[in-house]
């Protein structure tokens, strides 16, 4: 890498270079980790796999053995992009974004399956997509980012909890990169509902979330958003009768050990967690002036859609949820439309709209 950055630093730094970055080859060892043997499945989960601690072991990714100091900054790299199965580690891209120093279009899919029993794995991979996300250049424009769920080995057990600390990092430099984009398309990435507008525990904003601006964002695109917070909260719930019968679950293990069970998701999304999700929205989509495009999706079996239509005539905002959600005065409130004005689609009543009087509103809230 300091070869490569060494050589496009004698290049003409006025030029507008357009980098993909992947490790493209590997050396196999010629015997397995120790403790360990081959698996076709990084998921495989039998009866002998009782402490996948010590039967599987975290994948690999390429890394930085020191600080890199000697890596160069290069103004003329324009957009740079980490493809599927890049496998490089997530503090070694941070590094290397860093000395792009005008960079203006980030592509990263970090799309990869771990074991959920790697979880010290996949909390430290939160961790340095946080100190990723916060180190990007201001001159950045575009961030197209592709994660995984990091979901539980079955939909009916508790989600993991990413953010041991408790302080949700990665959402508040998501906000604070995204003052300065034109488009943020994030697919399957653990948020906080009210990552743009911070929200109390009354769903109200909280002090300076209103002096919040944001002066180019014109696509906002959140896409497989999971049905569930990064501490592990789920925003769905079960009915009584599915709750009743995984209280009665004495070992998860042998859940997930039997490939027929498990497999029934939350059906009843929390609606508490839906208003602040759109309350925040509106809040914040208030400060987006060339805001043009704004879809937002939550992934599960009952999959919650959101789509704000920006026609020449009107504004329209729409929703879709088989179980019918209905907006509370909040979030009305956010979006500046009353209550009555809120209208079933005729044939499909899971299909709701409002449309806005004017947009944004001619004094922000």
């Amino acid at each position: 890498m300091v070869s490569l950055f060494q050589e496009l630093q004698s290049w003409d730094q006025n030029s507008r270079l357009r980098l993909n970055l992947a490790i493209r080859g590997r050396r196999r060892g010629l015997a397995p980790e120790l403790h360990t043997q081959h698996s076709e499945i990084a998921a495989d989960y039998r009866w002998d796999y009782r402490d996948g601690r010590i039967l599987s072991i975290p994948p690999y990714r390429a890394r930085f053995l020191k600080d890199m100091s000697d890596l160069p900054s290069l103004p003329c790299i324009e957009k740079l992009s980490f493809l599927n199965r890049n496998q490089i580690w997530t503090g070694a891209m941070r590094t290397i974004i860093q000395r792009c120093t005008s960079i203006v279009e980030l592509e990263l899919d970090l799309e990869e399956f771990v074991r959920p029993d790697h979880l010290e794995y996949i909390q430290a991979r939160r961790e340095a997509l946080s100190s990723l996300v916060g180190s990007i250049p201001k001159s950045l424009r575009v961030l197209l980012y592709q994660g995984h769920d990091d979901a539980p080995w079955k939909p009916a057990m508790s989600p993991l909890n990413v953010i041991p600390s408790g302080v949700d990092s990665v959402s508040f430099n998501l906000r604070d990169l995204s003052i300065h984009l034109q488009q943020l398309k994030l697919v399957n990435t653990t948020i906080a509902y009210d990552c743009l507008s911070p929200l109390d525990e009354k769903g109200q904003p909280k002090p300076g979330s209103l002096q919040l601006n944001w002066p180019y964002l014109e696509v906002l695109e959140l896409e497989g958003i999971p049905p569930w917070l990064p501490s592990g909260e789920p925003t769905y719930h079960n009915t009584p009768e599915d709750q009743s019968e995984i209280d009665e679950i004495e070992n998860w293990e042998d859940v997930i050990c039997d490939v027929e069970a498990g497999w029934g998701w939350p059906e009843l999304p929390t609606e508490e967690h839906f208003h602040r999700l759109l309350i925040s929205l509106g809040y914040a989509a208030q400060r987006m002036p060339r805001l043009k495009n704004v879809k937002i999706e939550v992934e599960s079996h009952r999959q919650f859609t959101f789509c704000l239509q920006n026609k020449a005539a009107q504004i329209i905002l729409k929703w879709e949820c088989f179980y019918p959600y209905q907006p509370d005065s909040r979030v009305a409130k956010a979006w500046d439309f009353d209550l009555d004005d809120v209208k079933s689609h005729p044939q499909y009543e899971d299909k709701i709209s409002v449309i806005l009087r004017t947009w944004p509103p001619n004094t922000p809230i």
